[in-house]
């Protein structure tokens, strides 16, 4: 149970299960299933599918598929004075190419799309809003457990409600972990 700010509380629990099955020696089908259950909000059951293709030594293509949800947090539930919050839900569609370079660096290219219903924004829902970008990534491993990766997305995300960008999601963003 978590200790909500108004002295109430929430107990919350979730289960997951993944299965990679070969399809073909070269194709493989990789599935998971995730339920949650939050004692203030409906239970959900969330599905995440990828299907993973090696056609070369180095080369692999995904496609994946998955929904998500995020119930507010306690600070977003206290913040909305207008209307409760509800959660967010989301869809995901990503098509990624990885590539190894060499024995220490890989590469990857991945197109997404992302269709979100009741997003949190600070102290509302949204009715709905889509992402859609590209990301190109850099990753290198080393010796000794090293371990390093960047990239760079170009992104737009819109409200569908008014057809404007949403105003905290950049354009431009560069990642360095």
């Amino acid at each position: 149970a978590t200790q909500m700010l108004d002295g109430g509380n929430r107990d919350t629990y979730g289960v997951f299960a993944q299965g990679d099955i070969v399809l073909l020696p070269k194709l493989r089908l990789n599935a998971g299933l995730r339920y949650d259950r939050y004692s203030d909000y409906d239970p959900t059951l969330n599905p995440r599918v990828a299907l993973l293709c090696d056609p070369w030594v180095g080369t692999t293509f995904k496609a994946i598929y998955g929904t998500a949800f995020r119930a507010p947090s306690f600070l977003e539930e206290n913040l909305a004075f207008t209307k409760p919050l509800v959660p967010e839900t989301i869809t995901t569609y990503e098509l990624i190419w990885e590539q190894r370079l060499n024995d220490h660096l890989r590469s990857s290219v991945a197109g997404f799309f992302n269709h979100m219903d009741d997003l949190i924004t600070f102290d509302r829902n949204l009715d709905s809003a889509e992402a859609k970008g590209v990301e190109l990534g850099l990753e290198g491993r080393w010796a000794g457990g090293w371990r390093g990766r960047v990239s760079y997305t170009l992104q737009a995300v819109e409200d569908l409600a008014t057809g404007e960008p949403l105003p905290d999601a950049p354009n431009h963003l560069v990642k360095a972990n």
